[in-house]
């Protein structure tokens, strides 16, 4: 399909799927996929402690989903999971020294990532363009949210 004119949707997937095999790329030899990267630098950005539950909403996936991402992660030692001392069926996470240290590259990563996008755009052009993004997510989010 020719990009000029091409819809909406298939742009903005051929995006997103290119933007995940550089991301799986660079994670290859942390043996780590784009989306444990980006629970590592969501929970390096609060530095705190945040519950499971917490981190299925953010991420929007269901409980089994983040439970898998939160173990693989666990066992690869780039965080670590304990109990809330008040309610030991609540399961808490945080980054581990070892997650720090590698969302310092992913950061970096992403950056020039970030930057690959936007090479070609005035500052005003950027702005526009992230607003045009952030209104057609809340579009979807809505739409999907009157479809439940």
């Amino acid at each position: 399909m020719e990009v000029k004119n091409a819809p909406y949707g298939w742009l903005i997937k051929r995006i997103a799927n290119q933007m995940e095999q550089n991301m799986n790329q660079f994670l290859k030899p942390y043996n780590t996929t784009s989306m444990q990267s980006w629970v590592l630098l969501y929970l390096g950005d609060l530095d705190r402690c945040l519950t499971f539950k917490e981190l299925e909403k953010q991420f929007e996936v269901s409980q089994p989903t983040m439970v898998g991402i939160l173990s693989r992660l666990e066992q690869k030692q780039l965080v670590v999971i304990s109990t809330d001392e008040h309610d030991k069926r609540i399961k808490k996470v945080r980054l581990s020294s070892s997650g720090a240290n590698l969302i310092a590259g992913l950061r970096q990563h992403l950056k020039v990532s970030e930057e690959d996008i936007i090479a070609h755009f005035t500052r005003e052009e950027q702005k526009i363009f992230h607003a045009h993004l952030e209104k057609a997510y809340q579009n979807i989010v809505e739409k999907d949210g009157e479809r439940k």
